[in-house]
């Protein structure tokens, strides 16, 4: 789910990285999902996707993706055109969260797949995982905002979808004060 501050923050992104609005609304190429997802990608690339799903709701659509009714207040999923795949593993469903993307898998054990991953798992609810490996931290400073980003990858089970696993990759980056 792309909300309002996911917007803002992916401005703050796409200008950080030197982009204009404008052209982040004049991009027509698909985003790289399986870098998205694998954390290849610069956070500035989510900015971009966050930006341009907040500018333009038929974005997707465009793509060719298929919105799926909300199982989840904190996941838009979409089915795509074809299947990618994303840590080993072949999906043709994706979920946005507020700060990034993941690739929803079948049959994948999620603590077999952090375990691979090196995602180090959390205590989490009987019967979940939930787990977290950092791929990027650093601070810095563009056009006089001091910023913090921190990447990372995320491999979970949720009750909202039995016999799935959601690993993906979540941006976030901090404006820091002064």
């Amino acid at each position: 789910m792309i909300d309002r501050s996911s917007a803002w923050l992916g401005r703050v992104l796409v200008l950080a990285a030197g982009l204009s609005p404008g052209q982040v609304a004049g991009q027509a190429v698909a985003p790289d999902l399986p870098a998205l997802i694998q954390c290849r990608a610069e956070s500035t690339a989510w900015g971009v996707l966050a930006i341009s799903f907040m500018d333009d709701p038929g974005r997707p659509a465009a793509l060719g993706w298929v919105a799926l009714e909300w199982q989840n207040p904190f996941l838009q999923e979409y089915d795509l055109p074809s299947d990618i795949r994303v840590f080993g593993h072949d999906t043709g469903r994706i979920a946005l969260t507020a700060s990034g993307v993941m690739g929803v898998l079948g049959g994948v054990d999620a603590a077999e797949l952090g375990a691979s991953l090196g995602v180090t798992a959390v205590p989490a609810g009987p019967g979940q995982y939930l787990g977290e490996k950092l791929v990027l931290e650093k601070t810095t400073e563009s056009d006089g905002f001091k910023l913090r980003t921190r990447v990372s990858i995320n491999v979970s089970t949720i009750d909202t979808h039995p016999g799935k696993t959601l690993a993906g990759c979540s941006y976030v980056v901090d404006i820091l004060d002064e």
